[in-house]
């Protein structure tokens, strides 16, 4: 079915689902003007997330079965496991994590 409407938190979403609360594509809009777009597969665990963040930042991320963040493409913020320095990429970058979620590849660096 489709729900479409403002949840408690004051966020505007329109879901769509194959059963009664088990989304499989949802779009909403967040406070802070971010947006984004989730994709479920067939459990309903969340496996793309498409989203623009407040600041106009986009991103695509690829999410494995276990719920980690495999693959972006676009604006993230990652940390550095040895010095622990937060850096956030630029919209055009590609970053790839493994199971762990540690960086494994990334261009441009």
């Amino acid at each position: 079915g489709i729900w479409c409407g403002v949840t408690d938190e004051g966020i505007e979403k329109v879901d769509f689902s194959d059963a009664p609360k088990q989304n499989r594509i949802v779009i909403a809009s967040l406070p802070g003007g971010r947006s984004l777009m989730t994709f479920g597969d067939s459990s309903h665990k969340m496996r793309i997330l498409l989203g623009v963040d407040g600041d106009g930042s986009p991103s695509l991320s690829l999410i494995d079965k276990n719920m980690k963040q495999r693959a972006v493409l676009g604006t993230i913020a990652t940390r550095n496991a040895t010095t622990g320095a937060t850096t956030t990429t630029s919209e055009g970058t590609v970053t790839l994590f493994d199971g762990m979620g540690n960086v494994i590849w990334q261009m441009p660096r």
